[in-house]
C-alpha cells in the first residue's frame, strides 16, 4: 500500500492570546501544575477573524527539563459573530518555541468545515502571552510557493493488523466500533520495532466522519517500550469506502486521513520523541491500517 505525499499546511489564522497571572500548583504526581486564565486575544487570519473570549484556559505541566505539556481551551467568537470551542495540546520548550496540535469545534454552519480538519500549530510561549499560527493539516500537494510551511520531518511508517469490528451500536455520542490490534510493525530514519497486540481504536462515527481514538504499544528492535496514542479524522467519499472495504487498493489521497500522534517512553535511547509533536497521513482497508508518521519542526 502506498502512503499519501507528505502532508500540506494550509495558514488558517494566527492567535494571540493574553493570560491573567499563572496559578503555580506546585509538583503534583504527573509534574508541576501551572494554569493560566485566558484574559483576551485576536484572532487574525485569512479563514479566520475574531477575538479569543475571556476565561478559558491553559492547564499546563511543566517539566524538570523546563518544558512545558499545555492542554488548553478557548472559545473564539469570530467577526459574524460565530462561536468556536478551540483545544491545543502540545509542547514548549525552555526557550518558549511551541509545537501543537489544534482542534476546533463549531455548531455554526458558516465555520462547521473546522470540524473536519486536523490543524498543528507553531509559536512561542512567553510570560503572560502565547502566539500560535495555525495550519490545517491538508490531503492536496502542498503549493510550490507556500512560504509558510512547517517543517515535517518523517519519524516512521507503521503497517498494523486489526482484529474484526467490533460493532458497540449507536451510543449517546454516535456509533461507537472498536477495531483491536492483532500487531504490526514500523521502521523509520531513527527506530524500527513491532506493534504488540492489544490496545486498539474507539472509532466513533457519524454520517460522513469518524474521530479516532488510539491507544497502542511499540517495542523498538532494541527492546524499548513506545506507548503510542492520538486522536484523527477519517471522511471517506462513499464510493471511496465501498473500494476499501471490498479488498480494493485505493489511493489514499482519494479520502482524508489525518491524525496526531504523541509518543511515551521512559528509554533514554528514544526520549527525544516525548517532546515532539506529530501528524500522520493514513490509509486504511479490511483488517488493516498505516500510518506515516511527521514531526513538526
Amino acid at each position: 500500500m502506498l502512503f499519501p505525499d507528505a502532508p500540506s499546511f494550509e495558514h488558517l489564522a494566527d492567535l494571540q492570546i493574553t493570560f491573567e497571572p499563572a496559578r503555580d500548583f506546585g509538583a503534583g504526581p504527573h509534574g508541576r501544575r501551572v494554569v493560566s486564565i485566558i484574559s483576551g486575544g485576536a484572532v487574525e487570519g485569512p479563514a479566520l477573524r475574531g477575538r479569543v473570549r475571556p476565561g478559558g484556559g491553559d492547564w499546563a505541566l511543566r517539566h524538570a527539563d523546563g518544558t512545558r505539556e499545555l492542554d488548553a481551551r478557548a472559545t473564539l467568537e469570530l467577526g459574524d459573530g460565530a462561536l468556536v470551542y478551540c483545544s491545543f495540546t502540545g509542547t514548549a520548550a525552555g526557550d518558549g518555541a511551541l509545537r501543537a496540535v489544534v482542534r476546533f469545534e463549531a455548531g455554526d454552519e458558516r465555520c462547521a468545515w473546522l470540524n473536519g480538519v486536523v490543524c498543528a500549530g507553531t509559536g512561542r510561549l512567553d510570560a503572560g502571552a502565547l502566539d500560535l499560527r495555525v495550519f490545517a493539516v491538508r490531503q492536496e500537494p502542498a503549493m510550490p510557493d507556500a512560504s509558510e510551511q512547517i517543517a515535517a520531518e518523517h519519524v516512521l511508517d507503521a503497517h498494523i493488523r486489526l482484529a474484526a469490528p467490533e460493532r458497540i451500536g449507536a451510543g449517546p455520542f454516535g456509533m461507537r466500533t472498536v477495531f483491536i490490534v492483532e500487531g504490526g510493525t514500523f521502521e523509520g530514519p531513527r527506530l524500527r520495532g513491532e506493534v504488540l497486540p492489544g490496545g486498539g481504536d474507539w472509532l466513533l462515527s457519524s454520517p460522513g466522519h469518524n474521530e479516532l481514538d488510539v491507544r497502542g504499544t511499540m517495542r523498538t528492535d532494541d527492546g524499548a517500550l513506545l506507548h503510542l496514542y492520538y486522536r484523527g479524522i477519517l471522511r471517506v467519499p462513499d464510493d471511496a469506502g465501498a473500494r476499501v472495504m471490498a479488498g480494493e487498493d485505493v489511493d489514499p489521497s482519494t479520502y482524508y486521513f489525518r491524525t496526531a500522534p504523541r509518543f511515551e517512553t521512559g528509554s533514554e535511547t528514544y526520549g527525544w520523541l516525548n517532546a515532539t509533536v506529530c501528524v500522520a497521513c493514513g490509509y486504511f482497508g479490511p483488517g488493516r491500517v498505516g500510518y506515516r508518521v511527521f514531526a513538526l519542526r
